[in-house]
């Protein structure tokens, strides 16, 4: 496995010392853009890019793959990745109003618009990741919460599309945390966290939750797949001193 974190772009800056603290472990760091300007964005990235780790970007947690007039949105978010040599792209599915729109219609839009990214990004060399959701009480339906979704979603066969299995989303979300083992060959990335299979708590390593995270990680580690760590930027210490006692 190569195991990273993940940061939002307005704490980017604090990510060096931990790189300095815990680069034995450390290989990947994911930054979670925002939706400020994107020259904005790429002055505050170029400030702190670390040759010493791998990178990858999540894209805006809004940006919504089922409406077609955000497409150039992800278009620059793979332009972003592809400038600083990053890995991959990692995207929500995205959401729809049901009263205007059907959720296999809203899906298919989905893989269309995926399949012609994956075209673009793939001439850039980068790969797209996508994640599986939690349902919200945004008055929006969210895509990618249910594993039907998900027969749907891997109707897009390119060679650089694979899925972000989110554990503590499955948690929530799914009825086994654990169907990964399913999905094995088709997920390029995890994000790691823990919870009570209700609240998104994002809880670290070595604190309370229901999800049997040393034995995934054991399990991982004999994989070449990305295993992210996605805490608030506080919890990471903790995590990866817990971390740094069990590999």
């Amino acid at each position: 496995m190569v195991l990273g974190v993940s940061v939002d772009v307005s704490d980017c800056r604090k990510i060096l010392p931990l790189i300095e603290k815990y680069g034995h472990i450390i290989k990947h760091i994911q930054i979670y853009l925002d939706n400020s300007p994107f020259d904005v964005i790429h002055n505050t990235i170029a400030e702190i890019i670390d040759k010493r780790v791998g990178y990858s970007f999540h894209a805006y947690g809004n940006l919504n793959m089922a409406d077609i007039n955000q497409y150039t949105t992800a278009i620059q978010t793979i332009d972003m990745v592809s400038c600083f040599g990053g890995i991959f792209a990692n995207f929500h599915v995205g959401y729809y109003d049901s009263s205007k729109q059907s959720r296999d219609k809203a899906l298919s839009q989905v893989v269309e618009s995926t399949q012609k990214l994956c075209v673009y990004a793939y001439y850039k060399n980068v790969a797209i990741h996508m994640e599986n959701d939690i349902c919200s009480d945004d008055g929006c339906e969210r895509l990618g919460t249910t594993l039907a979704d998900w027969v749907l979603i891997h109707r897009i066969d390119q060679p650089n599309f694979f899925m972000c299995y989110d554990i503590g989303h499955a948690n929530i979300s799914f009825n086994n945390v654990y169907i990964y083992r399913q999905y094995i060959s088709k997920i390029g990335s995890f994000h790691i966290h823990n919870n009570d299979g209700i609240n998104d708590l994002h809880t670290p390593f070595g604190n309370s939750g229901t999800i049997q995270l040393d034995e995934v990680l054991m399990e991982l580690r004999q994989t070449d797949k990305y295993v992210i760590l996605e805490n608030i930027f506080d919890g990471y210490n903790n995590a990866l001193q817990y971390l740094c006692n069990i590999l």
